[in-house]
C-alpha cells in the first residue's frame, strides 16, 4: 500500500540522513511567532557555510541562551520556509 512506501521510504531517507555538529553563532527571537527562534549554525563543513533554522524551542531557552550552543542537526533536508523564515536544517538536539 502507499502507506507501506511511506514508511518505508521515511525510514531510508532517515537512516541515510546526514548529522552533523554545528555552534549557534547567532539567535533571536522569530518576529512573527512566540514559539519559534531562529538561528545561524556554523556547521563545520569546511566552506564556512552557515546554515539557518527556524526551531520551535523559545517556550525552553532564550535567544541569548542558544549563542554558542553546540547542537546536532540534520543537513540533508529540504530547504523550507516556517513562518516565513528560511529553514535549512533541522535541530536534533543541544547542549
Amino acid at each position: 500500500s502507499i502507506y507501506v512506501l511511506q514508511s518505508l521510504y521515511y525510514l531510508y531517507d532517515t537512516l541515510s540522513s546526514h548529522d552533523h555538529t554545528g555552534k549557534i553563532t547567532k539567535c533571536w527571537n522569530h518576529p512573527d511567532s512566540t514559539k519559534l527562534l531562529c538561528e545561524e549554525v556554523d556547521v563545520g563543513d569546511g566552506n564556512g557555510a552557515i546554515r539557518t533554522i527556524a526551531s520551535g524551542i523559545r517556550d525552553y531557552y532564550s535567544a541569548e541562551e542558544m549563542v554558542g550552543k553546540l547542537v546536532v542537526v540534520l543537513c540533508n533536508l529540504k530547504e523550507r520556509a516556517i513562518a516565513g523564515f528560511k529553514s535549512q536544517v533541522e535541530l536534533e538536539l543541544c547542549a
